[in-house]
């Protein structure tokens, strides 16, 4: 308690609440068993999800009412890559593949409803990337 003690008297002589309610929190926070500041590292899944790679560029037109485009390369021709459309509800809209050897994918979308949606990039059933797109009739 003597740590909290010197830290609120530190804190508060300072006048600035954001830092106080941020400490107080903070400390709060340390308390907890799973909650922990250390620095972890990150490994790479497998030799495999580096060589996943894709590049790709934004969706447009954004927001949508006929078709939604992008340009896309794999880096590697035999991974298997897809995009997967989700409503806002997460389910399932669609599930398109993309080809090797393509570099740009049209998506028709004109009977989708209005709304926001999500599209996901997998390659090889891993998910690399996640952006969203808008729909408007």
């Amino acid at each position: 308690m003597s740590k909290l003690k010197s830290l609120f008297n530190a804190l508060s002589k300072r006048k600035n609440t954001a830092a106080l309610l941020f400490g107080l929190c903070l400390h709060f926070l340390m308390l907890l068993p799973s909650f922990s500041l250390q620095a972890q590292q990150l490994y790479p899944l497998s030799d495999d999800t580096q060589k996943a790679k894709i590049e790709i560029s934004e969706a447009y037109p954004n927001p949508a009412s006929q078709v939604l485009n992008f340009a896309y390369q794999l880096e590697n021709n035999s991974d298997e890559a897809k995009v997967l459309i989700h409503n806002l509800l997460g389910s399932l809209v669609a599930e398109i593949k993309l080809s090797a050897f393509d570099a740009q994918v049209q998506i028709p979308v004109s009977e989708y409803k209005a709304g926001i949606y999500f599209y996901t990039i997998s390659v090889n059933n891993q998910n690399i990337v996640t952006k969203k797109f808008i729909i408007k009739h």
